[in-house]
């Protein structure tokens, strides 16, 4: 291993930089670099860097911006179909259009896995091609994509940043523009920041929005913070993906997204505190398939457009979510026209505890309850809450009320 470098960082920037470009290409190298030097940090100064594949992190680099002045863009989006089946063992494509792609280019193939007829997708950078082939990067692509089972195409669109098998990474004062239309989720695909199987990351001051899937979101990786950044117009703003411990978000503002916060599958010990989520188009939070023993504290979860806190089931009733709470919370005014719940706690969630929080509806003339739980459910805590403007402040299907749930004092 070499030695540490005595340069604090490595600057990119048009001109009067260590690296001059103004693309993804030059964050890269830089990137690298730092890592190879051992050079703490990468700072990007201000200006437009177009990127036509991802930008990939490495343990122990920091990169840096200069604010929302300093933007990483998604280039357009160019997409083709695949004109004959892929092997699992091979590493090249052969593609319909492929005057669309060049070398350099990062790619997602997407289709239908051969065995279980699921969605499948793989990420690849194009080194080569010859006519209608696209060579790739990879040993081997490592999914069957058969054209008999359902049709695949590959596309540019590949998460913007993203950290895979990294550790001691923090990402900050930068804006991340996915620059595409929202129409429909593109999990880990078209995301703004992604991690996976990372350990003590840190986003901060990001702002992330445009993206065709996650504004931020990370799986099977932990100690992740996200604090003070600007999350909105994605198809998901932040995605605390699978087996993930110990995330922490904090101070975030969360909106006009399709979807807001996602505890995904088995989210455990995380926090999710005095974030701002609103106007997003369905819920304000989503708990679900086995996340336990988290925290949603001191939120204000407003104008979502069906629940404010939604506690949902799994695949299976016992992959309910168990053991969360969310305290000191204001939710207020969520919901449709219609039918208006501000929490609702469904499947088989268990020691579900509801305190401490303001759960409001300003609105007028609207058919609405505070907290709706299923018949399902088994127990709930209730106390301290502050409720008002309901026409039902709290809706308990269960039959056996009084062994399931504990209701405290309310105000």
């Amino acid at each position: 291993m070499g030695t540490r470098s005595s340069t604090a960082e490595i600057t990119v920037g048009s001109k009067n930089a260590d690296i001059k470009g103004n693309d993804g290409k030059a964050i890269q190298a830089a990137i690298d670099l730092a890592a190879i030097r051992h050079i703490p940090g990468v700072r990007v100064k201000k200006g437009i860097y177009g990127c036509k594949n991802t930008i990939m992190l490495r343990s122990g680099v920091k990169l840096s911006g200069e604010g929302a002045r300093t933007v990483i863009r998604r280039e357009p989006v160019r997409k083709s179909f695949l004109i004959r089946n892929v092997n699992h063992y091979e590493r090249a494509i052969s593609v319909q259009h492929p005057g669309l792609f060049e070398p350099g280019d990062g790619v997602t193939i997407r289709g239908v896995w051969s065995k279980t007829r699921e969605s499948a997708a793989v990420h690849a950078t194009v080194i080569g091609k010859d006519g209608h082939v696209l060579f790739l990067d990879k040993p081997y692509i490592g999914e069957n994509f058969w054209l008999e089972v359902g049709p695949a195409k590959v596309s540019t669109l590949v998460p913007l940043v993203r950290g895979e098998d990294v550790e001691d990474i923090l990402v900050q004062d930068l804006q991340v523009d996915g620059n595409i239309p929202v129409t429909g989720m593109e999990a880990g695909c078209g995301g703004g920041i992604y991690l996976k199987n990372c350990r003590r990351a840190t986003i901060r001051n990001v702002y992330s929005h445009n993206n065709n899937g996650d504004g931020i979101g990370f799986e099977i990786s932990d100690d992740v913070i996200v604090e003070d950044c600007l999350v909105e117009n994605n198809m998901m703003s932040v995605h605390a993906g699978s087996g993930s411990l110990r995330m922490c978000v904090r101070h975030n503002i969360l909106r006009k997204n399709r979807y807001g916060f996602f505890f995904c599958w088995g989210i455990q010990q995380g926090l999710l505190e005095n974030n701002e989520i609103r106007d997003n188009a369905t819920y304000g939070v989503s708990v679900g398939f086995e996340d336990s023993h988290n925290v949603i504290r001191n939120n204000r979860i407003t104008g979502n457009g069906e629940v404010g806190i939604y506690f949902r089931g799994g695949h299976h009733p016992g992959q309910s979510p168990c053991d969360d709470t969310a305290e000191g919370n204001v939710i207020e005014n969520n919901g449709p026209r219609n039918n208006a719940v501000a929490v609702k706690i469904s499947s088989t969630s268990d020691d579900i505890r509801i305190t401490g929080n303001r759960i409001l509806e300003n609105r007028k003339g609207r058919k609405s309850t505070a907290i709706l739980i299923e018949e399902s459910v088994r127990k709930v805590f209730m106390e301290e809450n502050e409720i008002k403007g309901f026409r039902k402040d709290v809706v308990d299907c269960r039959t056996l009320l009084s062994k399931s749930v504990s209701r405290g004092k309310q105000k």
